[in-house]
């Protein structure tokens, strides 16, 4: 909202901005942009960085990719115009994001004042990759092996040109993600009710038919996949009774198979949160005032679209991230106390002396102070 520099990659195989933040690149990310980077990798092959012996994982689970280009090496496209989007889902999105934002931060001069600066970058091919290929994959592993380099060479890089001493790192992710679920159901870790490809629109159909015949348009019935919006005031003047109408989807969406539970978000957000985990992360996920009224959690592993590996569960898989503080203000540990990604904030604020002024849903680590 400050409208500073923010940038991302584009497909096209260079990084961009939107006019939202500033009108045209500034002269050091067009000369980023011209050394072409990407299609220079046109050709070219993404190899295992180690001997093949040393990775636990098998190269040859034919649910990774769809069943498409599965094993290494994995070949880049031979056309440059192919290529920018291919590199996505390589490592090497990694290494030319670390490249730009070493650039953006020698350009912007970011971190030479007396004030506070903040360089944010985002890692994201892990996110690509563990979707193509699932996360306990051997490409899940060599990404995490090379991103570790990547990271690395970042920060010798970054305290090369800043002052380490003034330099506080934290290190986080935006989720998890589940086993791709044939590998689960294959290795005895799904039972039988877990690891499915759910729908629900035999259902919904079978409500938007009776709306339609009651005169009320189906979008007072709004569903997508894990949840159920209403529009009461339609359905009050269409007089259907909406929570018969919420009991009866709820009733038969748990007689399917793959579907764990449907609850009212009404009911989770007075749940107890410490029991209750599911219940918790429902009522963080909408506002008050949202018109969502169902939630459906599937069984573990179960997804509702067919892919080869997603995210977007309740349970602990999807949930769980690192949060890792590096620095002369961080406390060398491996702290097992609950902690959340919200308590990074105020944590990052007590790094930097400044008083949060309004009341903040974290708190500060002190520990790892």
């Amino acid at each position: 909202r400050a409208k500073q520099d923010v940038y991302w990659y584009s497909p096209s195989g260079v990084f961009t901005t939107s006019n939202y933040y500033r009108d045209t690149l500034p002269t050091w990310a067009q000369r980023f942009n011209a050394r072409r980077i990407v299609h220079s990798y046109s050709g070219a092959q993404w190899r295992l960085s180690r001997a093949a012996a040393t990775y636990p994982e098998p190269d040859s689970i034919v649910y990774e990719n769809r069943g498409r280009n599965y094993t290494f090496p994995h070949a880049f496209p031979d056309d440059t115009s192919q290529v920018g989007i291919y590199v996505m889902s390589t490592p090497t999105m990694d290494s030319l994001t670390a490249l730009f934002a070493l650039e953006g931060l020698r350009e912007t001069r970011i971190g030479l004042g007396s004030h506070t600066d903040i360089l944010a970058v985002s890692f994201s091919a892990t996110d690509i990759i563990g979707h193509t290929y699932g996360p306990d994959s051997r490409e899940s592993r060599e990404n995490a092996l090379r991103l570790d380099e990547t990271i690395g060479w970042f920060l010798d890089s970054l305290y090369r040109i800043r002052d380490s001493s003034t330099v506080a790192v934290t290190l986080t992710g935006d989720h998890g993600v589940g086993p791709i679920r044939e590998l689960a159901r294959e290795r005895g870790e799904a039972t039988s009710n877990e690891g499915l490809l759910v729908s629900l629109r035999p259902l919904v159909n079978q409500i938007h038919s009776g709306l339609r015949a009651a005169g009320v348009d189906t979008a007072a019935f709004r569903y997508q996949a894990d949840h159920v919006a209403l529009d009461r005031r339609a359905l009050r003047a269409a007089r259907v009774d909406a929570d018969s109408l919420l009991d009866f989807f709820a009733r038969t969406a748990r007689q399917v198979p793959g579907v764990a539970r449907v609850d009212r978000l009404s009911a989770l957000r007075r749940a107890d949160f410490a029991a209750d985990p599911i219940a918790r992360r429902w009522s963080h996920q909408f506002a008050e005032d949202s018109p969502v009224e169902l939630v459906i959690t599937l069984t573990r592993f179960s997804v509702w679209y067919e892919t080869t590996a997603t995210h977007g569960s309740p349970y602990d898989y999807d949930a769980h991230v690192p949060i890792i503080f590096y620095g002369p203000w961080a406390n060398p540990g491996r702290y097992t106390t609950f902690a959340r990604v919200v308590d990074m904030g105020p944590t990052l604020a007590a790094i930097a002396g400044v008083p949060p002024l309004e009341r903040l849903d974290g708190v500060v680590l002190v520990e790892a102070l």
